[in-house]
């Protein structure tokens, strides 16, 4: 706990910059979910079996990964771009992401393969959740498995549709296994790291 509080008086602008953010995000979601036009009952572009999309937004290591790669819990930010596909299912959709995030100490690439599970109902604003698998490469350049959960909202305009989403990434730590056959193990050393993307605003079309 006193480590907690720590980072929040260390990170104490940066804090409230992010709460500011999203404010002002989530105030612009719902103007935006007030006056949209209705699309694709899943929150989609009409008639296109295949759409793109980028997305920004903030990164956060938790306090326990930055301890295993000897630095200090930071807010960065992240950018991917994206490709989504429709399944036969109306549901189910499949996305392809490649993304970059850096907090710091530290960066991340990926590349990941996602399932959506998006709400089949005409709502202005349309929920998701998505999960998936990837190949993560942070630090050291070194290509480790990895998976993802999160969820979002879509909001459809009439040529657009704007994405609200938070994520969170689970991969290996290259460095623990560096560590693990080199008898070098701390106290602090994970097997796995996480990267939380708190709030990512994006585009599709």
């Amino acid at each position: 706990m006193s480590s907690f509080h720590s980072f929040v008086r260390a990170n104490v602008r940066t804090v409230r910059r992010l709460a500011l953010v999203t404010t002002l995000c989530g105030t612009g979601s719902l103007l935006v979910a007030g006056t949209a036009r209705a699309q694709s009952s899943d929150g989609s572009m009409p008639g296109r079996p295949v759409t793109f999309g980028i997305m920004g937004g903030f990164a956060h290591t938790p306090l326990l990964d930055a301890q295993a790669v000897e630095g200090a819990a930071r807010v960065g930010f992240n950018a991917s771009a994206s490709a989504e596909a429709r399944t036969p299912l109306r549901a189910l959709r499949l996305r392809a992401d490649a993304l970059v995030a850096d907090w710091g100490p530290d960066r991340m690439g990926a590349l990941t393969l996602n399932g959506l599970l998006v709400a089949p109902v005409r709502w202005s604003a349309v929920p998701y959740l998505s999960a998936g698998l990837g190949g993560y490469s942070a630090r050291d350049g070194r290509l480790t498995a990895g998976y993802s959960v999160g969820g979002g909202l879509r909001l459809p305009t009439a040529r657009r549709t704007v994405v609200v989403e938070s994520r969170v990434h689970v991969f290996g730590n290259d460095q623990f296994r560096r560590l693990e056959r080199e008898g070098g193990l701390g106290p602090g050393a994970v097997p796995t790291r996480a990267v939380w993307l708190p709030i990512s605003l994006g585009v599709q079309f």
